[in-house]
């Protein structure tokens, strides 16, 4: 989905940094952290992409038969979805 790249490379990036940063603090791996940051990350990238850098891209999504709506809740189940791979790693 092209409108869900822009936001998982940064956010995944982002989180695997501070996923290292939490690991360097306490000596453990812990992909909890790093599946709670994506999830967040993802949402906060969404909103700085979509509403505040770009708003009239949505209009590029909205003729091809997609809401804002549409895009929040799949940009939302996709963030659960990878975060739920995660914490299973």
């Amino acid at each position: 989905m092209l409108f869900y790249k822009k936001i998982a490379v940064p956010a995944f990036i982002l989180s695997m940094v501070l996923g290292i940063l939490a690991y360097a603090l306490s000596g453990e791996i812990s992909f909890i952290i790093v599946a709670i940051s994506y999830v967040l990350l993802s949402v906060l990238f969404h909103y700085f992409i979509y509403e505040v850098m770009n708003p009239r891209q949505y209009y590029f999504y909205y003729n091809l038969g997609l809401s804002r709506y549409h895009l929040w809740g799949a940009s939302l189940l996709l963030s659960l979805f990878f975060g739920l791979i995660l914490l299973s790693v």
